[in-house]
């Protein structure tokens, strides 16, 4: 909703807005220039969040562009929560003044490029923002299909 009313809101905007599933984009093959996930692709289990970089990989174009950051093994949230597999917890978050649950899965530097093994010039970057005692650790990632 907060998308859809900027965009109402903005002067000269075209803006589809699309809700769907991240591990089964419905796009064809080769369509975009650039991707870019900002706190979602680490969103899921592990299988899930491999499938959704397989899905990324897919929808770019040849020498097409990933920005993303993904959730590392160094954030305070780590072990926190209901550990559903490896490196995969259910999290309580607050957020905009509520709280629910929802999937992490964190990576180490070695997994995350597993993850992004089919992509070339690959760089990942440690980033990490927050308070010593909440430290929010993530890998800024830039890839190249």
């Amino acid at each position: 909703m907060i998308a859809k009313d900027w965009s109402k809101a903005e002067v000269d905007v075209d803006v589809k807005l699309l809700r769907a599933s991240m591990t089964d984009l419905p796009f064809v093959s080769g369509c975009f220039e650039a991707v870019v996930s900002v706190s979602v692709v680490h969103h899921a289990v592990k299988d899930d969040v491999g499938r959704t970089v397989g899905e990324i990989y897919r929808v770019l174009k040849d020498d097409g562009v990933f920005l993303a950051n993904l959730l590392s093994t160094e954030d305070y949230r780590y072990g926190l929560g209901e550990e559903v597999e490896e490196g995969t917890f259910r999290v309580l978050e607050d957020f905009e003044e509520r709280q629910f649950e929802e999937f992490h899965h964190f990576s180490s530097e070695d997994e995350a490029l597993d993850l992004l093994a089919r992509f070339s010039n690959v760089s990942l970057e440690p980033i990490q923002a927050g308070k010593k005692e909440q430290l929010h650790c993530y890998w800024k990632v830039t890839a190249i299909k």
